[in-house]
């Protein structure tokens, strides 16, 4: 999932691990390499923004 963050003013990308279920359907299918990991990712921020100042 990824959106624009409406104060930073920068993209936001989210990602999960899969449940058991899941991976074991993507282990069968032999799809075991595109498994994504929880993982949270934000561009750097180039100059202070609003809630720096918080």
């Amino acid at each position: 999932m990824a959106f624009d963050h409406p104060l930073l003013d920068k993209r936001v990308q989210l990602s999960c691990a899969l449940d058991e279920t899941m991976i074991a359907l993507f282990n069968q299918l032999g799809w075991a390499g595109h498994l994504p990991m929880d993982s949270v990712r934000t561009p750097p921020q180039k100059t202070p923004s609003a809630l720096q100042a918080l």
